[in-house]
Formats: structure tokens, C-alpha cells, sequence
């Protein structure tokens, strides 16, 4: 079983134009921009079924997640609340969303030199990549 909790630093995205439409923002090419930046990161800390995932994106924006594994709760994408569970399989931690008639996931899979996030929603895929820091 590889380690979960740890500093993650960001190596590359693809398709960050569909991780802004799922988070309810405009697409813009500064903020495309932002999404590949390369002081982006992701830390999780966790103890037993608890985590709270950082995620850090440049100098000018943080968000903090805290969740328990099987557990549903609430959190905002942009300017939308929705509805999450995270579920653990194997090396991955899969975040299953909803929105009213929308619905998502985000899988973190975990290896030993990093992690792969891949965002699906609405049948389109966007992937950023993490190495261990």
C-alpha cells in the first residue's frame, strides 16, 4: 500500500479549461495560466478515515477540504455547492460529486513518486500530475 499523506508538487496539467468550467468559472487564458503554474501543490494530511487536502494554486489561491472517508459533505466548486463522498480503492481516493443534474469525480491515485488527479465531469476528462516533494 503506498503512503497517502504527504506534499505534493505540481509537474503538468492537461485540459485545465474543463477543471474551470467544473468549478463554475469563466475561462480565461490568465486563468488557464494559473492552473499550470509551478509553485502548485497539494498536501494531504490524514489519520485514520479523517484527511484534509490543501490545495494550492500560486501565490493566490488555497482551498482546504476536509472530509471523512464514506462520509457525504458539502463543499463549493467556484460558486457552486455540491455534494461529495470520497471512497478509498486501493491506491486511489475517489471524490464522487453531484450537483443538482450535474455529477463528477475526482480520482487521486497514488504512487510512490507522486500522485495523478483526474477530474471527470459531464464525460470530459482534465488530469494534473504531482510529484512527492
Amino acid at each position: 500500500m503506498v503512503q497517502i499523506v504527504g506534499t505534493y508538487e505540481h509537474v503538468e496539467t492537461t485540459n485545465p479549461e474543463v477543471i474551470l468550467k467544473a468549478a463554475g468559472q469563466e475561462v480565461t487564458s490568465e486563468k488557464v495560466a494559473g492552473l499550470t503554474v509551478a509553485n502548485s501543490k497539494v498536501v494531504f494530511e490524514g489519520n485514520g478515515d479523517d484527511y484534509v487536502l490543501t490545495t494550492t494554486i500560486g501565490d493566490t489561491w488555497k482551498r482546504e477540504t476536509k472530509f471523512t472517508l464514506g462520509k457525504t459533505f458539502e463543499e463549493t466548486m467556484g460558486t457552486e455547492k455540491i455534494s461529495t463522498t470520497v471512497v478509498k480503492e486501493g491506491d486511489k481516493l475517489v471524490f464522487k460529486s453531484t450537483s443538482g443534474t450535474r455529477s463528477g469525480e475526482r480520482t487521486y491515485e497514488f504512487t510512490d513518486a507522486g500522485v495523478t488527479m483526474m477530474l471527470n465531469v459531464d464525460g470530459v476528462q482534465a488530469k494534473r500530475v504531482y510529484k512527492r516533494a
